[in-house]
């Protein structure tokens, strides 16, 4: 991930930016979630989980691990799903929403264009910690559920416990290319830093999230997590 370093040595602080801190990030009040607290890409078809694994996934420069259960009904899924703390369902919609910035849900499974009535639910993300992708498994084992494929995190890649609090705004710069935007902040360790932004997300090309700790820089941008 050189060529952000690169870019951001470069950088002059953005105009438009300046050097307020960006307003924070809402969370669900009172424990009630909508549409607007999902940070992942839902998937309620198979027409969209072909797509995933045809289309999408390959273009990915580090393939995420992921596990992919079947369930003998609709009500077993949801439930398997809901079992994880970072899967809710959406007051207003009435459908599953993620905290985090991963593919997730579940779709029946379909032969020849017809309904089988079984159905597969899945969970994957570059975010996804050993830790997580187990308690994944367990939880769709215990709704019912049969592993069909999976491709576990690997050795080393949990997050150590940080605290995203202790993290803290700096500056918005832009880079010298007239198209970067680097949101800066400092912190105290790598740890926190991974904490503070597992719970962010990106959506815009050329946009980044940079925290700098004695450690090194870590990032998140519309593909995940980097490290500089």
């Amino acid at each position: 991930m050189g060529i952000f370093m690169d870019r951001r040595k470069n950088a002059a602080r953005g105009a438009a930016g300046g050097t307020e801190a960006p307003a924070k990030a809402g969370s669900a009040a009172g424990g009630r979630y909508t549409e607007r607290d999902n940070r992942g890409s839902r998937q309620e078809s198979m027409a969209q989980a072909l797509a995933y694994w045809k289309k999408e996934r390959p273009t990915l420069p580090v393939q995420p691990p992921f596990t992919l259960f079947t369930f003998p009904s609709a009500e077993a899924a949801e439930k398997a799903m809901l079992a994880l703390p970072f899967i809710h369902k959406a007051a207003d919609s009435g459908k599953l929403i993620c905290e985090r910035r991963m593919t997730f849900g579940y779709y029946e499974i379909l032969r020849r264009g017809a309904p089988t009535g079984q159905f597969e639910a899945l969970v994957t993300g570059s975010d996804l910690t050993r830790d997580e992708f187990r308690l994944a498994e367990a939880a769709f084992a215990d709704h019912e559920g049969r592993c069909k494929m999976r491709c576990a995190p690997a050795a080393g890649t949990d997050a150590e416990t940080g605290n995203a609090a202790l993290v803290r705004y700096s500056q918005t710069l832009t880079g010298s290319d007239g198209l970067s935007i680097y949101e800066v902040y400092n912190g105290p360790d790598k740890a926190s830093a991974q904490a503070f932004l597992r719970e962010k997300t990106v959506k815009r090309r050329y946009y980044y999230l940079v925290v700098d700790t004695p450690e090194g820089s870590f990032g998140r941008d519309a593909v995940g997590l980097y490290q500089e």
